[in-house]
Parts: C-alpha cells; structure tokens; sequence
C-alpha cells in the first residue's frame, strides 16, 4: 500500500497546474485532480478511464511518456506539491533548466526513496528558485537508493562546516566499527558529492566548534598536549551540501566515542 501522503494545500495545488501546464503545453483538470487525490491507484483510473476527457488527456501525456513515465511523474508531482506549503513570489520560469529537466527527469525514477529526495529538492527550487546548481542535476541521476544510503551512513560522521575527517579511513578497523565501507566512500567521491582533496583548516588557540548532526559539538584545545597540525577533512561537494539537508541522519555514537578518544590527545571534546 502507498505510503500516506499529507493534504495538499492551495498552494500545492497551483504548483500542480503550474507544471502540468509546462509540462503537457495545457490545462489539464481531470489530470490535476487525479494527482490531489493521491494514491497510485487513483492515477491508474485516468490512464484506463473510459471518459472522453479522461482519456484524451492520458493519450496526449502518453504521446511524450510511456504508461510508468506517466505513473512516476505522477507521483513525484504529488510528493512535491504536499510540500509547496506557501506560494513563491513568482514560480521557476522557463530559463530555469535546473526545474524542468529535474521534473523531467523525474519520470525515469520509480524508487519511492529517490522520489522523495527530488519532490523534496523540487519543492525547495520551486519556492526558491536558482538555489541549487546545475550539476547538482547530473549527480542525482548518477545515485540510486543505495547510494543514498551509503551517503546517509557517511553522513553520520561529518561535520556541518568541515566534512568527513581523513582519519577515518586511514585505519580499516576503524572506518569498519563505524559501519562504513572505503568502497562506498571512493564511489561518493567519484559520483561528485565529497570533495576528492583533503582540506585543513586553521583554528584559533582555544579550538573549533561545529555541527554535528542537529548538536552543537566543541572541540577545546588541549593546551598541554596539543599539535600544531589540525586535522585534515574531506568536505562535501556543493551538490553533496545541497542533497545532503534533505536526507535523514542519524548520530552515531560510535563515531563520537571514536572522537574523543582519537583526539583525546589533542582536544576536550564536548557534545
């Protein structure tokens, strides 16, 4: 059974007729109450309906989209308008490549994960529009599901504002305790969402605070041991940054305890 989908509001709604509109070269209402309704089954009725009106929409759709294009775009269109919660000032216009093809683009994907993560960029570019890069377009389409996943896990051991630290893979029984795969890591690399050179940064006396997760975490020097060299760190891509605040993270407390005793030496770690 589908997954609930919230109520879409009015604002939702126009975003649905805004791209059918785009999309399809015309109004289509019967098309547009199918998607509000929700549910594929809902969606299927208009592709099998007898109703003159019905039917002539689904053909005109389908003389672009096969029957499970028309199904995905469906659904992502459905997924997206629940998160149109306010109407932008003025809606993406044509110029904006990044929207249309990401819509476009949509009726390749069936995953209900990766649906979510498009609705969910749609959703953000459609109130905002010109916020995410155009690459960020190419990188999706080289993920699939478990490459999201393998990126979710990573990201429970980066940092907001600094990104994954080098020494988790310099040791295979640590990056493995941590529940990742130097594999994986090299893959999200070579796809474009972590940065392939590693990065230091230069801190003040007393030490760095950050974002881990949704926690503050506070790294003090330890003025008795402390090295003179900070730690080096891959950092997200742009496109790794933009996908990665539409994914669910969790903490991982095997990273923290691995912190504080890596750096125990150099830094009072506190979260």
């Amino acid at each position: 059974m589908e997954e609930t989908i919230k109520v879409i509001s009015e604002a939702g709604k126009e975003a649905i007729a805004v791209v059918i509109n785009k999309t399809t070269g015309d109004n289509h209402p019967e098309y547009e109450r199918a998607v509000v309704l929700g549910t594929t089954e809902a969606i299927k009725e208009i592709a099998k309906s007898d109703v003159k009106e019905a039917t002539r929409i689904y053909q005109q759709i389908k003389n672009t989209r096969e029957q499970r294009d028309f199904l995905n775009f469906s659904r992502v269109l459905r997924k997206f308008a629940s998160l149109v919660q306010t109407k932008p000032k003025e809606p993406p216009d044509e110029s904006n490549d990044f929207f249309w093809n990401m819509f476009d683009y949509a009726k390749e994907v069936s995953h209900d994960q990766m649906q979510d993560l498009i609705a969910k960029i749609l959703a953000s570019e459609y109130n905002n529009p010109k916020t995410y890069s155009t690459h960020t377009l190419q990188v999706i389409k080289s993920t699939d599901a478990k490459i999201l996943d393998d990126f979710s896990k990573l990201l429970g051991c980066n940092l907001k504002n600094r990104g994954i630290l080098k020494d988790l893979f310099t040791s295979t029984e640590t990056y493995i305790s941590l529940g990742l795969n130097y594999s994986d890591f090299l893959n999200l690399q070579n796809i474009g969402l972590i940065a392939t050179n590693e990065s230091q940064y230069q801190d003040d006396k007393s030490g760095f605070k950050d974002i881990y997760v949704d926690k503050l975490i506070s790294f003090k020097v330890n003025p008795e041991t402390s090295s003179d060299i900070p730690p080096e760190f891959y950092s997200l891509t742009r496109a790794g940054g933009e996908i990665s605040q539409h994914l669910e993270v969790s903490l991982n407390q095997n990273y923290i305890d691995w912190l504080k005793q890596k750096y125990e030496q150099e830094y009072i770690i506190e979260i």
